[in-house]
């Protein structure tokens, strides 16, 4: 996993998606925007279904998927969580 944060409040994180489930990878990337840890966000279920997320984003495929949550823009990629504040 390799991560970075702006100024601008937008964090983008890589991640293997056959290593972290891309529902688990959301929540570590608005912890690393919201600067805290993963453990106090709250669950990614309240946005969107976690089963269905891991389902649609996998290493074997290419997709762009995007949701609001947490008062964030999140958008998952072929390896890559970005999280941009609204």
């Amino acid at each position: 996993m390799s991560s970075s944060c702006t100024q601008n409040q937008v964090a983008r994180q890589e991640f293997d998606w056959s290593e972290t489930p891309p529902s688990v990878a959301v929540a570590y990337t608005i912890a690393a925007i919201d600067n805290t840890v993963v453990t106090e966000v709250s669950p990614l279920y309240e946005y969107v279904d976690p089963q269905s997320l891991d389902s649609l984003v996998t290493d074997t495929g290419t997709v762009t998927i995007s949701f609001t949550a947490y008062g964030y823009s999140v958008q998952l990629t072929d390896s890559t969580v970005i999280v941009r504040e609204k």
